[in-house]
């Protein structure tokens, strides 16, 4: 029993060895186990420091590919995009250049329209203009003329101013001898006076002519008579009465007519008695030669010539705003010009 007891199997191949060797043996085992754990170990980690490694470096490649790779795409990209941004630029611009070119034409058109209708514009008020000279150099070269008388038509200037008004102005046979024109005042379309005018325009008076025409105005009972003349008995002008009849210069005619037709129509509708009428011809006679009544006669000739005056220094305006007019159509054209050189230099821009 104590025998057995002093020995132990090998660890090995189960031989049984004394005790002290198997702890020997254990121990050389345990340190080859060691041994070998350990180089395994460092085995293992060298392999995987190894692969760690590997790994390391295709993540590196890897990466540098990738950002190749973005920077090619980008490139690609921004290539791709210029292109198309190019493309987009010239259609662009030559759409622009289109639409340049039809405002330019669609401006050039306007204003040709507006150059064509302003030169139109222009011609009519010129050719207004023209005639309105013409017509005032006329009543200014026959002011002198109408101021002795010559050129007044005591008949047209009679109908232009009562016949509107109903009243029948006739006229008479000039070598009949007394008047050459019947003045029939009419009221409500009825007859109601007789006014009798020799407007044949005398420069030389004599007082057979008052004597002749006031027996026909007895004859025809007529109300008045009138004697247009451009010449007076001495110390007398413009309108006197010569023998029952009223001599009265040729310009001064409608304004005596006038006065007298309205007395004759108050008169009629009054139904004055015929010494009525007389006294009230005589009143009137007194008045319509008195000195008051011919300042007040001659008064509309003088405000006619003022208005021609006036007429004149309009023209005078007229025409100096037609000057200051065409500078500012020479102006409007030379803007307009400018506009067109402004669009021509942008589209040639473009087409370059």
């Amino acid at each position: 029993m104590v025998a057995a007891a002093a020995h132990d199997e090998c660890p090995y191949c189960g031989t049984a060895i004394a005790k002290a060797k198997v702890a020997e043996v254990t121990a050389r085992i345990r340190g080859e186990e060691q041994r070998r754990i350990a180089v395994a170990e460092t085995q293992a980690r060298e392999k995987f420091e190894t692969q760690l490694k590997e790994a390391h470096e295709k993540i590196a490649q890897a990466t540098a590919d990738r950002a190749t790779f973005d920077l090619k795409l980008k490139q690609a990209v921004e290539a791709a995009t210029a292109s198309a941004k190019k493309l987009a630029d010239e259609e662009n611009a030559k759409k622009l250049a289109d639409e340049l070119t039809r405002a330019r034409e669609v401006l050039k058109l306007d204003y040709d329209k507006q150059l064509v209708k302003q030169a139109g514009d222009a011609a009519k008020e010129k050719d207004d203009l023209s005639k309105k000279v013409a017509e005032l150099q006329r009543k200014l070269d026959a002011k002198g003329t109408r101021d002795d008388g010559g050129d007044v038509d005591v008949y047209e200037e009679l109908r232009a101013a009562f016949v509107d008004k109903g009243d029948r102005v006739v006229r008479m046979a000039e070598d009949a001898g007394g008047a050459t024109i019947i003045h029939e005042v009419m009221y409500k379309g009825v007859p109601c006076a007789r006014i009798l005018i020799d407007g044949k325009l005398r420069r030389n008076f004599q007082a057979s002519y008052a004597t002749n025409l006031h027996d026909e105005m007895v004859s025809t009972n007529a109300e008045y008579a009138l004697l247009a003349t451009v010449a007076f008995p001495k110390d007398h002008h413009d309108l006197c009465e010569q023998g029952g009849v009223l001599l009265v210069h040729p310009a001064r005619v409608v304004a005596l007519v006038t006065i007298l037709r309205r007395s004759l129509v108050k008169m009629h509708q009054a139904k004055l008695s015929t010494t009525e009428r007389e006294n009230k011809k005589a009143t009137l006679y007194k008045f319509v030669t008195s000195e008051a009544c011919r300042k007040k006669l001659a008064e509309p000739g003088r405000l006619a010539e003022a208005l021609l005056k006036l007429d004149v220094d309009e023209l005078a305006a007229h025409e100096r705003m037609w000057e200051k007019r065409g500078e500012l159509e020479k102006k409007i054209q030379a803007v307009m010009t400018d506009v067109i050189d402004d669009i021509d230099a942008i589209v040639d821009g473009i087409d370059e």
